[in-house]
């Protein structure tokens, strides 16, 4: 079943259902994947030593402000694609192709070796749980691809970094964690998951693995 769409911009490709396991967390990407690939990536940001920076109302504006221009590329990210919790980000990231790109060869790139798992939420929440993106995200990132997943996240993260230390009047604090959580969306029954994930997210805030009141 091809992707539906009514997030930020939808892909000039129809993407299929493919294969896929989880990723090794050692690894932290998949190996065969080229994160230029038109796709749909579901992320997760975390805040640096996963504090809880994001109530003030003001900087939960202005991440969104800098999602909607960065990852959406001008766009409106709609409530079930991107949320702002706490100490973390959630979001839908969508890479439109071009006329090079097929659907076959999106689906076969996406193949990788590994032990197949079921696709559940619980699990993907396991592997967030696990991924620990140590340290500081540097603001000026480098090594990226342009256009690239990991070049679009490094964007919106010194963005977002310089735009928070300044209403703060601190210029120079970590803000986000180094690195960040991913999962290549892989097929509709995927992208509806994730999407009743992040807009359901706030109200199980208490049950949170990222909520420190959970941290034993």
């Amino acid at each position: 079943m091809p992707f539906t769409h009514s997030g930020c911009r939808p892909p000039s490709v129809t993407l299929r259902a493919v294969t896929a396991t989880y990723p090794d967390r050692k690894r932290m990407r998949l190996p065969s994947w080229d994160y230029r690939n038109p796709a749909a990536y579901f992320i997760t940001i975390c805040t640096f030593g996963r504090r809880c920076s994001f109530e003030n109302p003001r900087i939960t504006g202005v991440l969104r402000t800098t999602w909607n221009r960065v990852a959406c590329r001008g766009g409106m990210a709609p409530p079930h694609e991107f949320v702002v919790m706490p100490n973390h980000v959630h979001g839908i990231l969508w890479l439109p192709g071009n006329r090079d790109d097929r659907p076959h060869a999106t689906a076969r790139r996406a193949r990788h070796a590994g032990e197949r798992i079921p696709f559940d939420i619980q699990a993907v929440e396991r592997e967030q749980a696990m991924h620990d993106g140590r340290g500081a995200s540097p603001l000026r990132p480098r090594g990226a691809a342009p256009g690239s997943v990991g070049a679009i996240l490094g964007s919106f993260k010194s963005t977002s970094s310089r735009r928070i230390n300044l209403l703060h009047g601190t210029p120079g604090p970590p803000v986000w964690q180094r690195d960040y959580y991913d999962r290549v969306i892989r097929d509709d029954k995927e992208l509806d998951a994730f999407r009743r994930y992040i807009l359901d997210n706030p109200a199980k805030w208490d049950l949170d693995h990222n909520n420190p009141r959970n941290w034993q």
